[in-house]
């Protein structure tokens, strides 16, 4: 967050703006999103955009000078750049229809994603971006959100995360429930998973050197699962169940090794 203090004919004021996506509310990720899903031009994106970044209605920022939107604007134009949003904003959504009740997302950061689920997503993903599929992006969040486990203790969350496994056969079921949800959720929901695949993309040194993370096709995850199977982490099936930190972090180690090996 930075404080930004401006003068007026009406005194000194002060406002807290945040500095990047991971400083948000989720109130505030999903007003952004509707923004982008909006189309409006870009001068009035950026107002619009520091309305939102300061919380405040409507009428309250129209009474704002234009010395101090115009001074302000500035702190705004990291929203409209790089994404890097990985804090889960969105922990359980609600939809306003239906009697699906609630569904449950990830831990901020992929801290409870495995490597099943993300090899899924990244399916979903290429055919979103080659526009092979019109619900990708529907089967992505069916993945990601799902329903949470009967009878559990959250309090005490003893498995690390509320949803019921997952399981590949139900999500074209539920891609049709997640159809119906409204379109700036969905987009929040992608943008958040973009940004924590970028992360976990230059975090570790396992994907090939120089590859922008649109780069990284689904074909490399199962190549990064199959490479872990053996004797060490078990069969192909184990392997999906491990958590993708640990996964990626053991491939790092057995690139080290392997490096070491004489030729």
């Amino acid at each position: 967050m930075i404080d930004v203090t401006y003068s007026s004919s009406k005194g000194v004021t002060t406002h807290i703006l945040p500095e990047n996506y991971n400083e948000l509310s989720g109130k505030q990720v999903l007003a952004i999103c509707r923004l982008f899903f909006s189309s409006v031009p870009i001068a009035i994106a950026r107002l619009e955009a520091l309305r939102i970044l300061l919380s405040k209605s409507r009428y309250s920022f129209y009474r704002m000078s234009l010395e101090a939107k115009s001074g302000l604007l500035e702190y705004v134009e990291w929203v409209f750049e790089k994404n890097g949003l990985t804090n889960q904003f969105l922990p359980v959504y609600r939809p306003k229809f239906g009697l699906h009740g609630s569904f449950y997302g990830p831990a901020s950061d992929w801290d409870n994603l495995t490597m099943s689920e993300w090899s899924a997503c990244e399916v979903y993903y290429e055919w979103m971006i080659s526009g092979e599929k019109e619900d990708a992006l529907d089967h992505l969040i069916a993945v990601l959100y799902r329903k949470g486990k009967k009878g559990y203790d959250k309090a005490k969350d003893t498995d690390g995360d509320i949803r019921v496994k997952y399981n590949h056969n139900e999500t074209g079921y539920w891609a049709k429930k997640v159809a119906k949800w409204p379109m700036p959720v969905k987009l929040a929901i992608l943008m958040w998973y973009d940004g924590c695949r970028e992360m976990m993309i230059s975090t570790y040194d396992v994907f090939d050197d120089g590859a922008a993370p649109a780069d990284v096709k689904a074909p490399g995850m199962f190549e990064l699962i199959r490479g872990l199977c053996g004797t060490r982490y078990g069969s192909f099936d184990a392997v999906e169940q491990m958590n993708v930190h640990k996964a990626l972090r053991e491939m790092e180690i057995l690139k080290v090794e392997a490096a070491k090996i004489p030729k």
